[in-house]
């Protein structure tokens, strides 16, 4: 008979060898690095548990995009990775970074597309931040969209509307339709330039004489 100690560490061993093998799978595509704080080999439609999951994506020597999430569930015949709580940082070629977060998102497992969703927020570095239900990432294309209702705040403004096109390389977003503006803080804004011997704000200019008339 098998001992249990022979059949413990026979279980480890297949454990470690599917691991591995999904692993694998997970990062082929060239550029992908990832850590994992724990895998699980499930007995569900899901092949792999990942915990604690930290992905980095680098193309052309630099880095393009990082993940993080608590827990991964790795789908090989959907070619599907779902992931909750997340947090993604996105580096332009300047690197700046742009983070997002959201509740839950499925990535491609070779496209690397993903789909974000629950409490969706983007924040850049220019100190603008985004907030929508769902949100689409193209990391080849750098494309971000949206056709949910989007809320956009800057430090003097604030957009809604419905719908978002965006290109996280540029820095550039556009809202498609519904859209409201509301600007603010504009009592931090300079005061304008005064013309040459304008009366300063608040006070009044000194009676003038009228043309024509007689001076006393």
């Amino acid at each position: 008979m098998v001992s249990q100690r022979t059949l413990r560490w026979s279980l480890l061993a297949v454990v470690v060898l599917l691991g591995g093998t999904m692993a694998f799978y997970l990062i082929r595509t060239s550029g992908l690095q990832a850590s994992v704080g724990g895998i699980s080999v499930l007995g569900t439609e899901a092949d792999l548990r990942i915990d604690k999951a930290h992905m980095v994506q680098n193309s052309k020597g630099r880095m393009e995009w990082e993940m993080w999430a608590d827990t991964a569930l790795v789908y090989r015949k959907k070619d599907e990775t779902h992931l909750q709580t997340l947090k993604m940082r996105l580096y332009s070629r300047e690197g700046k970074p742009t983070d997002i977060t959201a509740e839950r998102g499925v990535l491609g497992n070779q496209s690397r597309n993903i789909i974000l969703t629950g409490n969706v927020l983007i924040r850049t570095s220019d100190g603008v931040s985004m907030r929508t239900d769902a949100l689409h990432y193209n990391p080849k294309e750098h494309l971000v969209a949206t056709e949910s209702p989007i809320v956009l705040e800057g430090e003097t403004f604030r957009l809604t509307g419905v719908g978002l096109n965006g290109n996280t390389e540029e820095g550039r977003y556009f809202l498609n339709e519904k859209v409201r503006a509301v600007i603010t803080g504009t009592e931090n804004r300079p005061a304008p330039a005064q013309r040459p011997g304008a009366p300063a704000p608040g006070k009044e200019a000194p009676p003038q004489a009228a043309t024509g008339g007689k001076t006393p």
